[in-house]
């Protein structure tokens, strides 16, 4: 969704681009400026929220190698695996992944989710 956002937001400022100059002769150099500045705000939030989902992404990934490479023999529970696809917050995986690594065996990781109140 937020990539849709993004193109969305790409293709409007390069409309506005395109339509400046007609734009400036109707409606005047304010108009332009603000509509512009809209556009400039638009595409920044959604270029910032690429970054950070893009960010979440990897730690999921990185998260799922840490586990899978630490329990080889062994499968995350689909609570936990639906949970952590649900996490839109990069602190909380950053959390996560600390007690992947500090986990003896997945038994221990997935009580230490619940412990910690990471997991409902």
């Amino acid at each position: 969704m937020v990539l849709e956002m993004f193109k969305l937001t790409i293709e409007i400022f390069a409309e506005l681009k395109a339509q400046e100059a007609i734009c400036r002769q109707y409606f005047g150099e304010s108009t332009v400026l603000k509509e512009t500045n809209l556009s400039r705000k638009m595409y920044l939030q959604a270029t910032s929220a690429a970054k950070i989902e893009g960010k979440i992404e990897g730690m999921r990934e990185i998260l799922y190698r840490v586990l899978k490479n630490r329990f080889p023999d062994q499968r995350l529970p689909k609570k936990v695996k639906n949970e952590l696809e649900a996490i839109k917050d990069p602190n909380k995986l950053d959390q996560w992944v600390d007690l992947a690594f500090s986990a003896v065996t997945l038994n221990d990781f997935t009580d230490a989710l619940k412990n910690s109140e990471l997991i409902e």
